[in-house]
């Protein structure tokens, strides 16, 4: 588990990342996005506006007519956090 300045820790896992929010107040999260052009796009439907520390969201990456093999890509992810934006580097396996 890699751990952001922003108090927010992902862990790139089975093609998808999960944001843990960690600070002493409230994670207010914004836009969620794929930046590397690999032709990913993410399903944020688990991560909601607001997240009480402690509380977890998942990010799923959809790999629909990307071809097969390991992709690196870049998620960039906005939020109240002072570090944010937060860029997150992951690896995802495209079967």
């Amino acid at each position: 588990m890699a751990e952001l300045p922003s108090g927010i820790e992902v862990s790139p896992t089975m093609n998808q990342v999960l944001i843990l929010s960690t600070g002493p107040g409230r994670l207010l999260l914004g836009a969620i996005t794929e930046i590397s052009g690999s032709g990913l796009t993410v399903d944020t439907s688990d991560c909601g506006a607001t997240m009480p520390s402690g509380n977890v969201c998942v990010v799923r990456f959809n790999s629909a007519g990307v071809p097969s093999g390991t992709i690196s890509a870049r998620l960039r992810v906005e939020s109240n956090a002072p570090t944010s934006p937060d860029i997150v580097n992951v690896t995802v396996v495209v079967p």
